[in-house]
């Protein structure tokens, strides 16, 4: 079809991972496909119970990276869900020296956010909490300063990070380690631990996609899970005026990539698809980011954004000294998020600094 857009969307953002999740991750990544009751079996042996495995299985869905099958009462991996997983084994050795965030445009000059994790050390979120930035919703520090003076903090804030210590590749035993390790001063109920990654999706939209999934956000207004509304095919069809073989070509494309999914008779967007395309439809301009302290003098600066197309931020990075990132599939396919070579902290700030006043933001 000659009017395919393809939507390439990726940012920083934070989001927390379960012991669960993390098992479920693990396996479904290796094995493609389970049924539903061989899944309950293998997680009730690791110790787990039926509820908290019902319920978790429940929410990987709305999370995409599990998509449920009812025909065959089984578990099939979403492409997102995969690409997540891989992207937390390659990041979890970094996440005590990464500092992640989104330069967005604002009055003053930028909004600069900071992602909040379980991996921060006290000093770190000591000089977040000096320098005036308030606490705001989900798990971020805001405030909103003059470019100088943003680049400037966010130099303060690199210089307070620990030098990475451990480059060795993770597995799902890393990661459970890493979770624990940061909840052994929390309560012993707490099973999570909040932590940076970059989610990306890559969807093929048309026309007729685009129209029922910006009617079924609007109809929804989020996801089930956040109190929204489940939405059925008819309201979606007079909302659209496409016809039924339109609308459930549509739906069905939407519900394998992990975009929406069916509860019963209606339907709803997932967590992950609504963030993602809902950050794609914005018109407002923002920049995602993360930095990592790789050793004593060096940092990695890594840049995506919400909508993230050929010739967007990724020219001029690739221009000044940035590549694609290598370590998955889709990312290699897709160049995002756009990295650039370990350099000092003043290059780094310099390098944002150009990113930020070339027009983009």
């Amino acid at each position: 079809m000659s009017d395919i857009n393809e939507l390439i969307v990726s940012f920083f953002g934070n989001g927390y991972v379960t012991y669960l999740d993390a098992e479920i991750s693990d396996y479904i990544s290796q094995r493609q496909r389970e049924s539903r009751q061989t899944f309950i079996d293998i997680l009730h042996h690791k110790g787990y119970t039926t509820t908290a495995i019902t319920e978790e299985l429940d929410r990987q869905c709305y999370a995409s990276t599990l998509r449920y099958i009812p025909s065959e009462d089984a578990y099939v991996l979403v492409d997102i869900g995969k690409h997540l997983w891989t992207d937390i084994l390659n990041r979890i050795h970094e996440q005590q020296s990464m500092i992640g965030g989104q330069f967005r445009t604002a009055p003053s000059g930028v909004a600069l956010d900071i992602y909040r994790t379980d991996f921060q050390s006290k000093t770190l979120k000591k000089v977040i909490k000096n320098n005036g930035l308030h606490q705001a919703p989900v798990m971020r520090w805001t405030k909103q300063f003059t470019r100088k003076e943003a680049f400037k903090l966010l130099g303060q804030f690199m210089g307070v990070l620990p030098p990475v210590t451990q480059h060795c590749t993770a597995d799902c035993t890393t990661v459970l380690q890493k979770i624990r390790l940061v909840n052994k001063n929390k309560s012993k109920k707490t099973t999570w631990a909040w932590l940076i990654t970059h989610p990306v999706m890559v969807i093929q939209l048309t026309p007729t996609r685009e129209k029922m999934l910006k009617a079924l956000f609007q109809l929804s207004k989020g996801p089930v899970d956040w109190k929204g509304k489940l939405v059925s095919p008819d309201d979606l069809k007079e909302k659209t005026g496409l016809s039924h073989e339109e609308m459930e070509a549509s739906i069905q494309y939407f519900v394998e990539q992990g975009v929406i999914r069916r509860i019963n008779n209606g339907l709803t967007p997932t967590g992950q698809g609504y963030v993602l395309v809902r950050y794609a439809f914005r018109v407002e301009h923002s920049i995602t980011f993360a930095v990592v302290r790789t050793d004593r003098e060096n940092y990695r600066l890594e840049i995506s954004a919400p909508h993230f197309p050929g010739s967007n931020i990724r020219d001029i990075l690739e221009k000044t000294g940035g590549t694609s990132y290598p370590k998955s599939k889709i990312h290699s396919e897709h160049k995002t998020p756009a990295v650039f070579p370990e350099r000092e902290k003043s290059d780094v700030i310099n390098l944002l600094t150009t990113i930020t006043e070339s027009g983009l933001l």
